[in-house]
Formats: C-alpha cells, structure tokens, sequence
C-alpha cells in the first residue's frame, strides 16, 4: 500500500526493524503524544518529547523498543503516493528532513497549543487508511500528508534560523558541515549540496565557515577529498582504476591529472613511494 498510519509500542507483533523492504521504499512521519516515547532508530535509543513529529527518509530502519508502553503513531507513505506531479515531487526531494541527515531523522518539537490538531491528524489519517478503497479518502489522505510536509517545512526554517543566531549555533554549522563532508565527498564536491543539507544557503555557509576556519567551503571540500585520495591509494588492493571510478572521476586519465595538478605527483608515483 502507498500510504498508511499504525499505532505502535514495545508490545507490538510487528517488528519494522525486520521489513527491509518496507524501510527502504517508505518515508515515516512519527507522531509521539503528550506522554513522550522512546524508540531505536538505526540500532539507536532515541527519547522524544511530548508532542513532537519525527521526519525520517527511506532506507531509515525503525522500530519499537522492547517494553516501551507509551504508544506513538507512524504515518508512512511512498514518493509516488505523495508526488503525483513534477513540482510536487520536486517539493518532496527538496525537503530536507526526509532526505540524508547527520542523524538519519529531524525532529520537530510543537506547542502544547497543537494537542487537538495532533490527535485531529491521527484520527483522521486512520479514517482515510481504512477507506482508502474510494476516491475521497484517498485525496484525504495525500493532502493531509501534504500539510504535515508544509508545516514541517515552514516551521523547521524558523529553527533553523534561529538555532544558527544562538551562541555556538555557527559552531555547529561548520562542525556538522565537516562531518557531511567526510562522509559524502566520495561523490559530492558541491557547495550547494552541503548547504543543502544544512538548510542554510550556500552564501551563508561560505561566510561562516571563511570567519571561522580561514578557509572557503570549497577548500574544506578539497582538502577531504585530498585526504579520501591519498587514503585509498596508500592502503587496499583496489586499482587506481577503481580508485577513480569509485569517486566519481570519468576515468583513470582524468583522476591522474586531477591528482598530479593538486599534489605534484601522479597517483602511481604516490602508492609506489606511499603504500603500506
């Protein structure tokens, strides 16, 4: 099914955590009530607060934690149930929460003034799911989907912002940027990509990271994937070949002068005089 809303605890028969293939093609939204929750996100504890929706991407393995009694909901659903055109589907993959993370979910923390409009979205979500067979519902369901999205997305930017204006917020701009890049210059060396993901604009990382490190975004982006180069080279069985393939690189001639401009050296002088 594209969509669907399930109540969830410790004591449920189902276990998510086991259903690759229902985690690799769904988004989730979680809703946890007045009472909090806890559940285990990638193998990971994760407590949540009262009245908090947790947005997590495909591929994002979930499940209950044993013995956990307090009861969350889970609405999920797949790209085409919520995509039906071109702009929608370029709103769906633009919106942050739902795509890669530093965590793998985001979380989004409301007032107690949303109760009633928490436990309306539940029930009505759940009335759409158990007469999805007609055509009504089935519009029900994609457009209260579509507004979790927007206020997801409208009043995740207001933290955003202001969590980047609070002592230390720039910090941790530049300290998260770092950690992204490590793990994704393997085949991501755009600016914009990263800004992206840290939902802020690509000038505005350029301006923070310059004050505090010195150095632009794009020199950080360079010297990791220096860093990734060099690694791969000095350690491992797999060919230079491999090597260029693997990070994104057309072919072996291209990464060789690509190497050879930044370093001085070709990528087989270096293993030769290097390797481990």
């Amino acid at each position: 099914m594209e969509f669907g809303i399930k109540e969830v605890n410790g004591g449920d028969p189902v276990n998510l955590g086991k259903s690759q293939d229902w985690q690799k093609n769904y988004y989730k939204v979680l809703f946890i009530n007045e009472s909090g929750g806890s559940l285990m996100v990638e193998h990971r504890k994760l407590e949540l607060e009262p009245l908090s929706l947790v947005f997590i991407g495909k591929g994002i393995r979930v499940s209950a934690r044993k013995g956990e009694v307090r009861i969350f909901h889970m609405l999920y659903f797949s790209q085409g149930f919520a995509a039906r055109t071109e702009s929608e589907l370029s709103f769906l993959l633009s919106f942050r929460p739902l795509q890669e993370s530093l965590e793998g979910y985001s979380i989004l923390k409301l007032t107690q003034q949303y109760s009633c409009y928490y436990h309306f979205m539940v029930g009505h979500l759940a009335l759409a799911k158990s007469n999805y067979d007609r055509a009504v519902y089935r519009d029900l369901a994609f457009n209260m989907v579509r507004q979790i999205l927007l206020m997801g997305f409208i009043y995740m930017k207001q933290e955003e912002y202001a969590e980047l204006l609070s002592p230390g917020g720039e910090s941790r701009l530049v300290g998260d940027f770092k950690i992204l890049v490590q793990k994704f210059v393997h085949r991501q060396r755009k600016v914009s990509y990263y800004a992206d993901q840290l939902r802020v604009s690509p000038r505005k990382l350029n301006e923070v990271t310059k004050r505090l490190t010195g150095r632009t975004p794009k020199e950080l982006i360079n010297e990791s994937l220096g860093e990734l180069e060099k690694r791969m080279l000095t350690s491992g069985a797999k060919s230079i070949k491999q090597i260029a393939w693997e990070l994104g690189f057309s072919n072996e001639n291209n990464f060789s002068a690509s190497f050879t401009k930044r370093f001085g050296i070709s990528p087989k002088e270096y293993r030769k005089k290097w390797r481990l």
